[in-house]
C-alpha cells in the first residue's frame, strides 16, 4: 500500500484559503484587488503541486503519472469540498457579505446597462448568491486543481514507466 498525503495537504490548503478569505472580508479588501484575485489560486496550485511532489518523495519515487495525478486531484477535491461548505455557511452567518459583493459587482458592471437591467441583475444575484458563489468556487477550484495536478504529476520524480 502506498503512503498517502492528500488528506493533510487538502486540510492545510483549505485552511489557508479560508484564512485568506476571512482576511479579505474583515479587512474589507475589494474582490477586484489584483493580489486577492490571484493569491488564492496560486495557493491552491502551490499546495497541489507540493502535495504531488511530496507524494512521490514519500513513496521513494515508486509511482506512476496516474498515481501522482490522482493524489493531486484528491487534494483538490478535499480543498474544494471544505471551502465550498465554508462559503455556504459564511454567507448565511454574514449576510452583509452578500450585499457588499453585489454592490461591488454593480459598481464594476458595464456602463451600457440601463437602470432596469441593473435592478434585474441585482435581484437575480440576491436570490441566487450562495449558489452562484459555491458553484463558482467549485468550478474554479476543480479546473485549477486539475491543471495543478497535471503539472505536479509531470514534475514529480517517478521510477515506474
Amino acid at each position: 500500500m502506498k503512503n498517502k498525503n492528500h488528506v493533510v495537504y487538502g486540510l492545510v490548503g483549505a485552511l489557508v484559503l479560508i484564512v485568506l478569505f476571512m482576511v479579505q472580508y474583515f479587512a474589507k479588501i475589494s474582490s477586484q484587488n489584483p493580489v486577492m484575485r490571484w493569491v488564492p489560486m496560486l495557493v491552491l496550485v502551490g499546495v497541489v503541486i507540493a502535495g504531488c511532489i511530496n507524494y512521490s518523495k514519500i513513496n521513494d519515487a515508486d509511482v506512476t503519472f496516474g498515481e501522482v495525478f490522482g493524489n493531486g486531484f484528491k487534494i483538490t477535491a478535499i480543498i474544494t469540498v471544505i471551502t465550498c461548505v465554508f462559503y455556504g455557511i459564511f454567507v448565511s452567518l454574514f449576510p452583509d457579505f452578500k450585499e457588499r459583493a453585489i454592490e461591488e459587482a454593480m459598481a464594476n458592471a458595464p456602463g451600457n446597462m440601463n437602470q432596469e437591467q441593473m435592478e434585474q441583475g441585482m435581484e437575480f444575484t440576491r436570490k441566487n448568491f450562495t449558489i452562484m458563489m459555491v458553484a463558482g468556487a467549485l468550478l474554479m477550484n476543480l479546473l485549477t486543481g486539475v491543471i495543478a495536478s497535471l503539472v505536479g504529476a509531470a514534475v514529480a520524480k517517478k521510477r515506474k514507466a
